[in-house]
């Protein structure tokens, strides 16, 4: 996020009413009126990375976030709670990069479908080299040939249609997983924290109790199917552009 977006939120700071002047020395705090001002303003650079981490819905506006980050900090916690040190991002599951295309897709009646006819679709996505393979199999797990393909596919449903349904199921499964590790990561801080907040024995110079910071790298970037997809399909129609090109100027 830019030096703009961190002033949005120290502004949402300072114009915050939902606050204490002071605490009584370990005393809970149970939500984000519980806090002080300052207490807040030392949270400022955990809004900023919940603010810009990858995955945020784009219409959400600084107010969404702000109060977004205090319901999350809160949810089903206090500071007489301990705090996890993870979270572990967990492995994705075989079934991110494979759907089934079965009868529910075709445009046909149950009728007037062949039983037990089905084909699987596994995307094989290399997020570093941003390459793809398309595996097709039938109903007896065999892969199938491109020209096989079109004897299983039920009836209506094209083999481009099945591709953005596979890339948008692993992206979805995708997106909820990196979005809840880096969630997870700023929220645990916060309440670390906070709850060095509670424990202080005076609120003079709490900065120093800021010292567990987010650390480069820590949020994991998202890597979707679907931006690798269309950045290779861009390039791949400048190439033929040029192979036109160079068609057209040569003599018959």
């Amino acid at each position: 996020m830019s030096e703009l977006g961190l002033v949005s939120f120290f502004s949402l700071i300072q114009e915050d009413n939902d606050v204490v002047g002071s605490r009584a020395h370990k005393a809970v705090i149970r939500k984000a009126g519980d806090l002080t001002t300052d207490e807040k303003f030392c949270l400022g650079d955990l809004l900023q990375e919940y603010g810009c981490m990858p995955g945020n819905a784009p219409d959400l506006c600084k107010s969404e976030l702000y109060k977004s980050f205090f319901d999350e900090v809160f949810k089903f916690w206090t500071s007489a709670h301990a705090v996890s040190q993870g979270p572990v991002l967990p492995p994705r599951d075989p079934s991110q990069s494979c759907i089934e295309i079965d009868d529910s897709w075709a445009e046909m009646t149950l009728s007037d479908q062949v039983p037990g006819m089905h084909v699987s679709l596994t995307m094989e996505f290399d997020r570093e080299k941003e390459t793809f393979a398309w595996i097709w199999r039938g109903h007896i797990e065999e892969p199938l040939t491109l020209e096989d393909l079109k004897y299983h596919l039920p009836d209506g449903v094209t083999m481009n249609e099945a591709i953005v349904a596979a890339i948008g199921h692993y992206d979805d499964i995708e997106r909820e997983r990196v979005t809840s590790h880096n969630r997870r990561k700023i929220i645990n801080m916060a309440r670390r924290r906070i709850r060095n907040f509670a424990l202080a024995v005076t609120s003079d110079n709490i900065e120093h109790l800021s010292y567990d910071r987010i650390q480069e790298g820590e949020i994991l970037p998202l890597i979707l199917a679907r931006d690798v997809y269309l950045k290779n399909t861009r390039f791949a129609n400048e190439i033929v552009a040029a192979i036109e090109r160079d068609l057209d100027m040569t003599p018959i």
